[in-house]
């Protein structure tokens, strides 16, 4: 009898201690990584990762941003080149021929990673205080301009995925292609500007662009060589410097100077106009509107011209003739730039 009782009570503890186990393997109480269903699951708040028990997660902040291709790639931040790259490393190539550029870097740093996973959770999850552990980094394509090519995924949701069979973007076919696969990630100073310092958007023009688009007429061309050489020459592109015809020539319209506030929209404008070219491959900020320097050569209707240097950059020592409407003049460096404010 008692041998009966005691088999009887041990098949009772064990039962119980396997359920137990059932509950805890299947996320009973929402403590675990459970997916099941499309609803989010109620972030922990106590530490899955390498946290002691008891400590509540930390408060993450984002310092970057995501993007599809079709966004970087429409704000001209990815070349077609660069889509070629990433399609390489997201399928491959038919083309045997094609060599694609090595990632640089070849691998994400831990920080990198932290920072992306980081992001995910606060602007795609909407999550400031989950759990990165729960935010899967699987695949990298690459670093361009500064953006980083990357797939995340997490395990706060099961996802219904849409694969398109060919998918194209500037010229370039992604085969089953889910746009959840590739995300573009840049850090927010990169995007936001200088500072978010506030500034009048405009647009710049090559100095022929402009001419050829009315924006300024050869007597304006004159004047800007005037201030520029204290010259005015006529001549065709591309002749010697000695076969150039100086002219007689008196300006009509006062060179001025710059206000503090169209400076400032000149120097943020084509800082943003060419973002990228103040990071390095890793993301790295190497400079800003500080090591923009810009000299002004008149104000014509609401054109600006000027030129932009930047001590960051190194820049061609030599030099040749250019014309425009038989206006002729010496360049080299900084080439003249036309500024307008956006209408």
């Amino acid at each position: 009898m008692r041998k009966i009782f005691k088999a009887i009570l041990t098949s009772i503890l064990c039962f119980g201690l396997l359920f137990s186990a059932f509950a805890c393997e299947n996320g009973s109480g929402f403590n675990g990584n459970s997916t099941t269903g499309n609803s989010q699951e109620s972030p922990s708040t106590e530490s899955d990762g390498d946290s002691t028990g008891g400590e509540l997660n930390e408060e993450y902040v984002s310092i970057g941003a995501f993007y599809t291709l079709e966004e970087a790639y429409e704000n001209d931040w990815l070349s077609q080149s660069d889509l070629l790259n990433i399609a390489f490393y997201y399928q491959g190539s038919e083309n045997e021929d094609f060599q694609p550029t090595p990632k640089d870097p070849e691998a994400l740093s831990k920080e990198q990673i932290l920072e992306i996973k980081k992001t995910y959770l606060c602007d795609v999850l909407k999550i400031s205080d989950g759990d990165v552990e729960k935010i899967n980094l699987y695949k990298y394509y690459g670093t361009y301009n500064g953006m980083i090519a990357v797939g995340v995924t997490d395990t706060y949701y099961l996802y219904d995925i849409i694969v398109n069979p060919e998918y194209e973007i500037g010229g370039v076919v992604f085969y089953n292609f889910c746009s959840s696969d590739i995300r573009l990630w840049w850090a927010k100073d990169v995007l936001a500007g200088e500072d978010n310092v506030e500034y009048k958007k405009g647009n710049f023009y090559s100095f022929e662009e402009a001419y050829n688009q009315g924006r300024i007429t050869r007597e304006d061309i004159m004047h800007v060589c005037y201030y520029a050489f204290g010259k005015v020459y006529e001549g065709e592109k591309g002749i010697a410097e000695k076969d150039l015809r100086e002219i007689e020539f008196q300006p009509t319209v006062e060179l001025g100077s710059l206000s503090e506030n169209v400076l400032a929209d000149i120097k943020q404008n084509y800082y943003e106009e060419n973002k990228s070219e103040f990071y390095d491959g890793n993301g790295n900020k190497l400079g800003g509107v500080e090591n923009l320097q810009i000299d002004f050569f008149g104000k014509y209707g609401a054109a600006y011209v000027v030129s932009v240097n930047c001590d960051l950059w190194e820049y061609n020592c030599s030099v040749w003739v250019e014309s425009i409407d038989g206006i002729a003049w010496i360049e080299g460096g900084a080439a003249f730039l036309v500024f307008q404010h956006a209408e």
